[in-house]
């Protein structure tokens, strides 16, 4: 009996623990404990659209566009050369810039044009001789008719008895001896002819020659043949020349060409911007290269840049003028043209110097503008696995998307893109480590601290 009051005296502790447990337990309030999501910072750009003309560029020298040498076409001394036709002058066109004496070559003409009247004068003779012999040939025939009518009529006469055969006889001699003097007349004039053919000739001849010496007097004074600088001078005044020594040489300053080295690759991406107007210089329509070329001209926009010692650079404006065709084995490289007006002459304007020839020059070709253009870093598009170009971007939520991209032709070290960005579109400069779609971020605009 005393064992089991020991135990239930147990109970009253353990049932007021319990009670103030649930008391405990009914005071203190629950707190959840949940893991917030964390965002990854990165950096973003935003898409704008902006005006951008594409443009490529290639190297090359400035060389004249024109080089003439004066180049002695006949022999003699040099009786005008002056002196201030030095290496660098400038001359006009239309300017002698050397003369030979002229003396022998008038002397030539002279002799020249006797001959020719000499000819003339042969031609004249003959045309007087064959028309003196026409009408004594017209002569003869009459008189060789009228003797056969004599014969004929002496003929009847002997028949009837009334004339002796002693006439007819003498008849039939008179008339075999005017035509024989008949034949010879025909002769003399069938000869006239070939005598008038050789009188032609030499007359022709004469001609030929007077021409030739008439030249030679036109070529012994030379003038320019447009406005140029000189760069060499082959001789000196009294000096005697031959035929083939060259005495002058100049270039042209109306304008001078850079041929550049420009990639085929590139070339055509820069056609390929042209949109619509491309399709205008694909040879299948029927253009020559020649068209091709002056509506490349029209559409493309050219300059030349001259880098200078201080660091700086010198512009001219330039026209495409033609395209070589050719590429160079070494380098792959397509030769185009363009030429720089005025070249040799500063521009009061600007200030700008003369492009010297002979200078290292860039030639940048520049298509037409775009509107509404929207350009990427190059290192910022990304390629799937099916070949696919997109972009990585934060959405409305801030989370990571994908956004597929048609790409366009690349300017250095951004890209065009075609097709695929709005803008306002946040696309991602920074790389994800890993790349899994819907991840919350914290984009940072580029140009933030």
């Amino acid at each position: 009996m005393i064992d089991h009051l020991k135990k239930l005296l147990v109970l009253p502790p353990i049932v007021l623990a319990a009670l103030g447990f649930v008391w405990l337990q009914a005071e203190t309030p629950v707190i959840a404990q949940e893991t917030a999501e964390a965002a990854l910072p990165v950096r973003v750009i935003e898409v704008r659209a902006a005006p951008f003309a594409l443009s490529v560029s290639g190297f090359g020298r400035a060389e004249a566009a024109r080089t003439w040498s004066g180049v002695a076409e006949v022999e003699g001394r040099l009786t005008e050369y002056s002196d201030a036709i030095q290496v660098g002058a400038l001359v006009s066109a239309g300017e002698t810039v050397f003369a030979i004496d002229p003396r022998d070559f008038e002397i030539a003409v002279a002799q020249a044009e006797a001959s020719v009247l000499s000819s003339k004068a042969t031609l004249a003779e003959l045309d007087v001789s064959e028309a003196n012999q026409a009408a004594v040939l017209e002569a003869e025939r009459n008189i060789l008719a009228l003797l056969e009518a004599d014969r004929d009529r002496t003929a009847r006469l002997v028949e009837s008895g009334g004339v002796a055969q002693a006439t007819l006889d003498d008849d039939n001699r008179s008339l075999l001896t005017q035509q024989s003097v008949v034949t010879n007349a025909e002769a003399s004039l069938a000869l006239y002819a070939p005598q008038r053919q050789s009188a032609e000739a030499s007359l022709a001849s004469a001609e030929a020659d007077l021409e030739n010496a008439r030249r030679n007097l036109e070529r012994a004074e030379v003038t320019a043949p447009f406005d140029g600088r000189v760069t060499e001078r082959g001789a000196s005044l009294q000096e005697y020349v031959r035929t083939g020594d060259v005495l002058l040489t100049i270039e042209d300053i109306s304008y001078s060409e850079v041929a550049a080295a420009i990639q085929p690759g590139d070339l055509a991406t820069l056609v390929s911007t042209l949109g619509d107007v491309s399709r205008q210089v694909q040879p299948e329509i029927g253009l020559t290269s020649t068209q091709v070329q002056d509506l490349l001209g029209r559409l493309l926009t050219a300059r030349v840049v001259v880098q200078t010692g201080n660091g700086g650079s010198i512009d001219w404006p330039a026209r495409l003028t033609r395209i070589t065709g050719t590429i160079d084995q070494e380098s792959g490289a397509l030769g185009v043209v363009v030429a720089v007006d005025e070249a040799a002459f500063p521009d009061r304007e600007t200030g700008r110097p003369p492009l010297v020839n002979g200078s290292f020059a860039e030639v940048v070709l520049t298509g037409p503008e775009m509107e509404d253009a929207i350009l990427l870093p190059r290192d910022v598009v990304r390629r799937g696995d099916a070949g696919q170009h997109f972009v990585y971007v934060a959405d409305s939520d801030d989370r990571l998307a994908r956004q597929q991209i048609t790409l366009g032709p690349v300017s250095g070290a951004q890209v065009l893109i075609m097709d695929g960005l709005a803008p306002g579109t946040r696309v991602l400069l920074s790389d994800v480590m890993p790349a899994a779609e819907g991840i919350l971020l914290a984009p940072i605009p580029a140009d933030a601290p």
